[in-house]
C-alpha cells in the first residue's frame, strides 16, 4: 500500500525500524511536549516530484496530504462495529535539512484525530488503534544531507475537519485545517481558500492561514540573498488600524515591506538584527500603525527580503481591527 492511504496491516506497510527506534522515547503526554521519532530510519520510496503531490508549508512536506479529503468514510470505520478501534492511515514527510517542524494537533481536535509516528504503537495493527494509542505532537528534524525523512501515519474516527499548530525553528506556530474522509466539510474554518491554498503549495516557501482578525505566514527563505511575496486582504485602511509582529531566525538579516492595494509601499521593519537581543531567542519586532486615509482596502503584497547567506525562516502576523 503506497503512502498516504489506507492501511489496516500497519506494520507492514514499509516502515522500518532500527534499535534508535525501538529506544525512540515517547513524549507526546501534553501540548508541550511533542514525541520525536528517530531521524534517518526510513531513506528512499518517494517520487522524484514527490513535493507536487504533497501539502508543502515551507520547508515541510506532508506527502499525499492533499488527497485526504477524498478519502471514503467507509475506510475510516471502527474496526469492529461499536468498537473504539479505528484502521490506521499512513503519511510520509520530510523536513528540508537544517530546519524542526513541530505539528501539534489542536485542542479540540485531540479526542477524535492522533498521529500514529511511534513505532511501538504498532503492536495493535491487527486490532486497530485507539485515539489514545496516537500522539498529539510530532518533531521532525531535517536531519539529512537534503532532508529527513519520516514514515508513520495517524488514526482518525471518521471523516472530520483536523486543526494542526505547525511551528517553524521555534518560530510561532501557523494553523492550517486540514479536511480529511469525502464528507468532511470544514467551511469557516479551512484558514485558506482554494486559490491561495494552490498558490501556497506551488511556491512551496510560504504557509499562510487566518485566524480572526490576524493574517499570518510562516516563510522559508533559502541560502543567499532571497525574497518570497504573498498577498493578504485588508481591510479599509482609513477605518482599521494594524500592527505586524515579525520573528525571524536568530543572526537572520530580515527586512519587510508591504505594497499596498493603490500602490503605496509600507516600510514595516528594515532589519530583524535591529529587534531585541539575538541572545535572548528569536529577534521579535513588533510595530502599529495608525489609520492610513491615503491607502485603500483590496489585496496587498507583503514582500519579505533576505540579505543575510543562511537560510532562514521567518513568521509574519497581521493583524487589522477597529480602533
Amino acid at each position: 500500500v503506497g503512502v498516504g492511504a489506507a492501511c489496516v496491516g500497519f506494520a507492514a506497510c514499509g516502515t522500518s525500524t532500527s534499535g534508535g527506534a525501538r529506544a525512540a522515547v515517547r513524549a507526546a503526554t501534553s501540548a508541550e511536549q511533542a514525541y520525536a521519532p528517530p531521524c534517518g530510519v526510513v531513506s528512499g520510496g518517494l517520487p522524484h516530484d514527490y513535493k507536487r503531490k504533497s501539502l508543502v508549508i515551507g520547508p515541510l512536506a506532508i506527502y499525499a496530504a492533499r488527497s485526504w479529503a477524498r478519502y471514503p468514510a467507509r475506510f475510516m470505520k471502527p474496526v469492529h462495529a461499536g468498537a473504539d478501534r479505528f484502521p490506521p492511515f499512513e503519511s510520509g514527510m520530510t523536513v528540508d535539512a537544517g530546519h524542526t517542524v513541530t505539528l501539534t494537533i489542536a485542542r479540540p481536535d485531540r479526542p477524535y484525530f492522533a498521529w500514529l509516528f511511534d513505532h511501538h504503537a504498532y503492536v495493535n495493527s491487527s486490532r486497530g488503534y485507539r485515539i489514545a494509542d496516537g500522539e498529539r505532537a510530532i518533531r521532525l528534524v531535517g536531519c539529512g544531507r537534503q532532508y529527513g525523512q519520516y514514515h508513520g501515519g495517524f488514526v482518525i474516527d471518521g471523516p472530520r475537519c483536523v486543526g494542526l499548530d505547525i511551528a517553524i525553528d521555534g518560530l510561532a506556530a501557523v494553523r492550517r485545517t486540514l479536511a480529511i474522509g469525502s464528507t468532511a466539510r470544514c467551511g469557516p474554518r479551512t484558514p485558506l481558500p482554494r486559490a491561495a491554498a494552490e498558490r501556497q503549495s506551488a511556491s512551496g516557501n510560504v504557509a499562510q492561514s487566518e485566524v480572526s482578525n490576524t493574517q499570518s505566514a510562516a516563510v522559508t527563505l533559502p541560502p543567499g540573498r532571497s525574497a518570497e511575496r504573498y498577498t493578504i486582504t485588508a481591510p479599509a485602511p482609513r477605518t482599521h488600524v494594524f500592527d505586524v509582529r515579525v520573528q525571524a531566525t536568530p543572526s537572520a538579516d530580515i527586512a519587510v515591506r508591504m505594497r499596498t492595494a493603490n500602490g503605496g509601499t509600507l516600510r514595516i521593519i528594515d532589519s530583524t538584527r535591529s529587534c531585541g537581543p539575538l541572545a535572548a531567542g528569536p529577534p521579535d519586532c513588533f510595530v502599529q500603525f495608525p489609520l492610513l486615509e491615503a491607502q485603500h482596502a483590496g489585496q496587498w503584497t507583503v514582500v519579505v527580503t533576505k540579505r543575510s547567506q543562511a537560510p532562514a525562516v521567518a513568521h509574519v502576523a497581521i493583524r487589522f481591527h477597529a480602533p
